[in-house]
This record gives C-alpha cells, sequence and structure tokens, in this order.
C-alpha cells in the first residue's frame, strides 16, 4: 500500500477512510471549503484506489483484531450462542419475556431466519434523488480510462 504523492490527497483519503463527509474531508486536508470540488476529488480514480486500500487495511486490522481477542477469551460463534440459549431460558423462567425474547431474536438472526427491509425515501418521503448524473458517470469513466492509458503508456505523468 503507498501514500499518494500528493500529501493534500492523501490526508483526504485518509479523512474519508475516518467517516468524514466529503466536504470536511476537502476542509481537512488543508482546501478551501467547496463542495463541488470536494464531490469532484472524492471521484477522482486515485482517491478511489487509496481510499479502497486504506479501508481494506482497517478491515484486515479489525479482523486481526477481533481474532486475538476471540482466541484469547476463547470465544466462538457456538460459545454466543450457547450464552444466548442460556439467557433467554432464564429470563422466561423469571418471567421476564423482554430480555428472553431479545435473546431468541439474536438467535434467529445468527441463524438467519429473518430479514431485515428498510424503505428508502427522500426528503419527506418522496422519491430518492440521485445527485449523479450520467454525464458525471460518464466523465468519471473516461477520466479513469485516461489514467490507466498513461500507467500502462509509462509516461510517468500522474494522472488526473
Amino acid at each position: 500500500m503507498t501514500a499518494l504523492n500528493n500529501p493534500k490527497w492523501e490526508r483526504f483519503a485518509q479523512e474519508l477512510a475516518a467517516g468524514k463527509s466529503s466536504t470536511d474531508a476537502y476542509t481537512t486536508a488543508g482546501y478551501k471549503t467547496d463542495r463541488k470540488n470536494a464531490h469532484k476529488l472524492r471521484h477522482h480514480p486515485d482517491i478511489i484506489r487509496r481510499l479502497s486500500e486504506l479501508l481494506a487495511e482497517r478491515d484486515k486490522m479489525n479482523a486481526e483484531a477481533t481474532k486475538r481477542a476471540t482466541d484469547a477469551l476463547s470465544i466462538d460463534a457456538a460459545w454466543v450462542l450457547a450464552e444466548l440459549v442460556d439467557n433467554a431460558r432464564a429470563a422466561k423462567s423469571k418471567g421476564d419475556f423482554g430480555p428472553a425474547n431479545k435473546a431468541l431474536e439474536l438467535i434467529g438472526r445468527h441463524l438467519g431466519m429473518f430479514i431485515e427491509r428498510h424503505e428508502l425515501t427522500g426528503a419527506n418521503g418522496g422519491p430518492v434523488q440521485h445527485t449523479i448524473t450520467a454525464d458525471d458517470a460518464f466523465r468519471d469513466i473516461i477520466a479513469a480510462l485516461d489514467a490507466v492509458g498513461r500507467a500502462k503508456a509509462g509516461d510517468g505523468r500522474a494522472p488526473g
């Protein structure tokens, strides 16, 4: 994994990976606040690639930390399920049905017994508004292809 040559772009990608909005990341990276330019930079092929690298590295680190913790505590899915079953039985025997139902719900989710559905709506319950246009997508594709072409040609110019 290699950092971007442009320090502001690298900081921008890191801030996006940390969960900031494009505009906030753009400003934190040292640029003057500009939503349009932040959006444009967010969709630059180099930023997309770097953000993917940063998120993949973070996911790998989280997975390793979780593995170390579960190994150290001897916790696995079977243990968690057994504990939930015990908790459900204990709560139910006391007539405490709220916690019993929650334990059963968690077991059911783990077993894939429930499908969660979410309805997406736009402002005031209206349709979802799409902010990217076909022209924007076309420009992004052309820019990405152009960058790949330059990289393959080895002309040394930075994409963009």
